[in-house]
């Protein structure tokens, strides 16, 4: 970054606008919001060119230290967090122990006065950006690349439920909290576990009192340290105060409305790759896609293995996301990977059978949602 206290030759709030302004056009989220700290009349036509970019987008990379150091001139270049009615970052693992270094909980501290309402941290071991792989890892060696985040807009129509568990099974009152007012209206559940949290007595609640085809489904167990932070209307602190930063062991979303379609699907990765670009074809036929949409991705980080010949399954993350690309290059997609065989959770939601397979082995869960 460049220092503005020196006496140079050249100002660079002498730079002329419209030269600014084209290269700004250009800049991702995460370099906007560091270019802004450069000085009053960069941050000034940073803050111009996140109001022509209108409401949040669905998918952007953010920066990993928002610390005391990055303190804007002008507030007005994090509008494009408190337009944001839901907000879930995938961070990476650090390069020690996650749990000593408490990642997610020190980025949503850092956040916390920025982002207004719903926000989510998620750990991953490996995320995606369509096909790109991105460093989100905190603590690892050499500059990372930025927190992958999914941003949805706070859109009259759009409406978001949030329930969390921070110890225990205690389905019978966490999933009541998750259903619509308006049970006519298609739910779209994000369901966040811990690692050897028991998910079978939600699966069981959901099959009780939800029909198959009235629902989507995606999500996967993360990493330990999995947390949440309330709106800052529903805090006793508001905006200037202090936000309590809850730890969740079953996290669940959902987000519903009159405007907005989403659709899941299971697919078991121990197929060959011809057979997984049928069947994302096949998935690409149902969707009937608006004007905002956005892809979730969730699977195992590494291959299947059959020990009884020895043979590897090349259905792994990198050819599920290349597939992914290639298929719906129009619509972005996130895709978030953990280790181990068990931990990916959907559904296919244009299936009427009533008895599918919450989570099954070695296999990647999509989601598409769409709204205007």
């Amino acid at each position: 970054m460049c220092d503005t206290s020196r006496e140079d030759p050249f100002k660079l709030e002498e730079l002329p606008w419209h030269i600014l302004d084209d290269i700004f056009a250009r800049l991702e989220i995460r370099d906007l919001l560091k270019v802004g700290l450069v000085c009053k009349s960069w941050n000034s036509a940073v803050s111009q060119e996140i109001s022509r970019r209108g409401p949040t987008p669905e998918r952007a990379l953010i920066p990993h230290t928002f610390g005391d150091r990055y303190k804007y001139p002008d507030p007005q270049v994090l509008n494009i967090f408190n337009m944001t009615h839901l907000s879930i970052l995938f961070i990476g693992p650090c390069s020690t122990d996650r749990s000593l270094k408490n990642a997610e909980r020190n980025i949503l501290k850092r956040y916390s006065q920025h982002f207004d309402k719903n926000v989510i941290a998620v750990g991953v071991v490996n995320c995606f950006e369509d096909i790109t792989h991105i460093k989100s890892c905190p603590g690892v060696l050499g500059q990372p690349d930025g927190i992958l985040g999914l941003f949805l807009p706070k859109w009259c129509t759009l409406k978001i439920k949030i329930a969390y568990i921070a110890t225990g099974n205690d389905y019978v009152s966490f999933f009541p909290k998750l259903l619509p007012d308006n049970r006519a209206e298609k739910s779209t559940f994000l369901i966040f576990a811990r690692p050897s949290s028991g998910v079978d007595g939600l699966w069981l609640k959901i099959k009780q009192n939800l029909t198959p085809k009235t629902y989507a489904l995606w999500g996967g167990t993360f990493d330990e340290d999995l947390r949440f932070m309330a709106p800052m209307d529903e805090t006793r602190g508001g905006r200037g105060g202090t936000r309590p930063i809850h730890q969740a062991r079953i996290l669940g979303v959902n987000i519903y409305g009159s405007k907005m379609q989403s659709w899941s699907i299971v697919i078991d990765c121990k197929i060959r790759e011809d057979e997984l670009h049928k069947r994302l074809l096949r998935f690409r036929d149902v969707l009937e896609l608006r004007r905002k949409t956005i892809g979730l991705a969730c699977g195992p980080t590494h291959m299947y293995r059959d020990d009884s010949t020895g043979v590897n399954y090349h259905i792994e993350r990198y050819a599920i996301m290349n597939a992914i690309w290639k298929i719906f290059p129009g619509i972005p997609f996130i895709g978030a990977f953990n280790d181990g065989e068990h931990g990916h959770f959907g559904v296919d939601s244009t299936s009427d059978d009533p008895n599918q397979e919450f989570s099954t082995p070695w296999s990647v869960s999509l989601l598409v949602m769409t709204f205007h």
